[in-house]
């Protein structure tokens, strides 16, 4: 039997694909850094795979911080140095 054969044979899932929402992943995450929540049972609960879950969670670490949106804007200013005179 050739194998292309058996990949043509194959059945298809009539089901679409689902996409998910950043605010769904981004809250997901955040229940699973509760204390005494494990990953599997919050993606039972929202009838999503754990692994995909896991995924979500290891993309959200390797996000610069600096992209995340911040919870207030950021009030920090640095120092200015005034010189009496021009520098030349």
């Amino acid at each position: 039997m050739n194998l292309q054969t058996v990949i043509h044979e194959e059945q298809r899932s009539t089901r679409p694909r689902r996409t998910f929402t950043t605010e769904f992943k981004q809250h997901l995450i955040e229940l699973c850094q509760q204390p005494d929540t494990s990953v599997a049972k919050v993606a039972m609960q929202h009838q999503v795979n754990a692994n995909l879950l896991h995924k979500w969670i290891r993309q959200s670490r390797s996000i610069v911080p600096a992209l995340k949106s911040l919870p207030s804007p950021q009030h920090d200013f640095l120092p200015v140095i005034l010189h009496p005179n021009p520098v030349k």
